[in-house]
This record gives C-alpha cells, structure tokens and sequence, in this order.
C-alpha cells in the first residue's frame, strides 16, 4: 500500500500576502475607483497564491477600505471558493469574460517579460 500522506487534496487553494515577482507570468486586479492596479497575483506554489497589493491611498480612507474590500472578495471567489481543478487556467479564462468587463474589478494577464495587458 503506497503512503498518500504528501498528496494535496485538488481543493486546498487559498492566496497569501506576499511579495510577486513582476518577472514573472502575473494578473494584475484593477478597481473603477482606484487609477492603478489593487493586487498583483504571482503564479500559485503548492496551492498557494501570493498576491501583492499595490497601495496608493491610504488604507484607513474610507474608499481605499472598500476597493480592497471588494478585490479581497473577487480573490476570494476566482482563487479559492469557485472550485475550479486549475484557478490560474480559469482566471486565463475570466480576463475574457463579459462578467469581467462589467464588474468593478478587472483581472487583467500578463506574461512573464510583458508590460502591457495581454489575454493568455
């Protein structure tokens, strides 16, 4: 009988707050009310996202509290609740969707070496 006891269950994702690599392939979240990207999210390393928030106003500001808020539920969602077998495949997937274009959070991809926006 093999020994199973180092397999990760497919569904144990979750994200951190951590340093990403720019490096790196990334998706970048962007808010209507914020004029840059709130969270950078590196590639996942045994289940785990880190993502970096990019902060350019005041947290305690009441606004600033909700925008986070907001791309704090969207990371929720996308990277961990929706069950998806591959969340990074299936955020690849959402910068095309309409769902995407029309919420108040944008998931944008971009390649590792890249400075614009692109769609995987």
């Amino acid at each position: 009988m093999s020994d199973t006891s180092d397999v990760e269950n497919v569904g144990d994702w979750r994200w951190i707050e951590a340093a990403v690599d720019h490096a790196q392939d990334r998706f970048e979240l962007w808010h209507d009310d914020s004029e840059g990207p709130v969270a950078i999210i590196g590639p996942p390393v045994n289940h785990v996202f880190p993502v970096q928030f990019v902060r350019h106003e005041q947290a305690r500001d009441p606004a600033r509290a909700k925008v986070l808020d907001d791309v704090r539920r969207e990371l929720d969602f996308y990277l961990v609740e929706l069950g998806e077998p591959d969340p990074w495949a299936y955020a690849g997937y959402h910068c095309r969707t309409f769902s995407n274009a029309y919420s108040r959070v944008h998931w944008s991809w971009h390649p590792a070496g890249s400075n614009a926006s692109e769609n995987p």
